[in-house]
């Protein structure tokens, strides 16, 4: 491992070190062929890569995302006395 490897793996925190844990795992099966015979297990490995990369992005940036925070939302307030 690398010296700058070395002082971001320092700074990791227990979740960013799980996240990146798992991360290797999938990257390392996906590099079986025998997985991609199996099409929903490779595509749920894909999946779970896919939203551990994004969390582990969250995690670094110091946030608390979760799964829908990359979603839009549009919120109508009709403001008066009650009623409709």
């Amino acid at each position: 491992m690398e010296p700058d490897q070395d002082k971001q793996k320092d700074k990791q925190t227990p979740e960013q070190t799980r996240v990146m844990t798992r991360i290797t795992e999938i990257e390392q099966a996906m590099l079986d062929p025998e997985l991609w015979a199996d099409k929903h297990r490779a595509q749920t490995l894909i999946k779970e890569l896919a939203e551990l990369k994004e969390e582990l992005k969250d995690l670094a940036s110091g946030g608390k995302g979760g799964k829908y925070d990359k979603g839009n939302a549009v919120i109508t307030i009709f403001s008066g006395a009650g009623g409709d």
